[in-house]
């Protein structure tokens, strides 16, 4: 009996203990799911989303075959980040380097079609330009015959 109410309280303590340990696997299990969520969502700024998104919209007009490549360079990213939340394993680094490419084929498609659009705005403001000073020395030319039709002796 008196073996018996000296293993009691170590029982009840190494119960407590195993629960408390329990709790705290749970509490960090989930703050090592709320590090993933943020480490995530600080790779995907809304801003990349939007350029992206905007340069496939742009890119769907003026190159369709390279539209496509970018939808399926931006799905892969997104998959690849989405994906990894829920894994408890570490990531490879094969699969972050795979990763780091689909970023980077994004964002050259983004700044060639930045480019692109640049180089368009270039040469639109060259073609308004030189329209403008065609007007100019028309109106000009229209304005000397008018004066010298209005008064030949000057």
């Amino acid at each position: 009996m008196i073996v018996l109410l000296r293993i009691i309280p170590s029982s009840i303590n190494a119960l407590a203990k195993s629960k408390e340990l329990e709790n705290e696997k749970l509490v960090l299990k989930a703050e090592l799911t709320e590090s993933r969520v943020s480490t995530m969502m600080s790779q995907i700024r809304p801003h990349f989303i939007y350029n992206t998104l905007g340069s496939i919209e742009q890119l769907c007009e003026l190159d369709p075959p390279k539209a496509g490549e970018l939808v399926h360079d931006f799905a892969k990213y997104l998959r690849g980040n989405f994906g990894e939340l829920d894994n408890p394993k570490p990531i490879l680094m094969s699969q972050e380097m795979e990763h780091v490419r689909h970023y980077i084929s994004i964002e050259n498609g983004i700044i060639t079609n930045a480019q692109n659009s640049i180089t368009e705005a270039q040469t639109q403001k060259v073609a308004y330009e030189s329209k403008n000073q065609e007007y100019t020395n028309a109106i000009n030319i229209a304005n000397n015959i008018i004066t010298k039709t209005e008064n030949p002796w000057k």
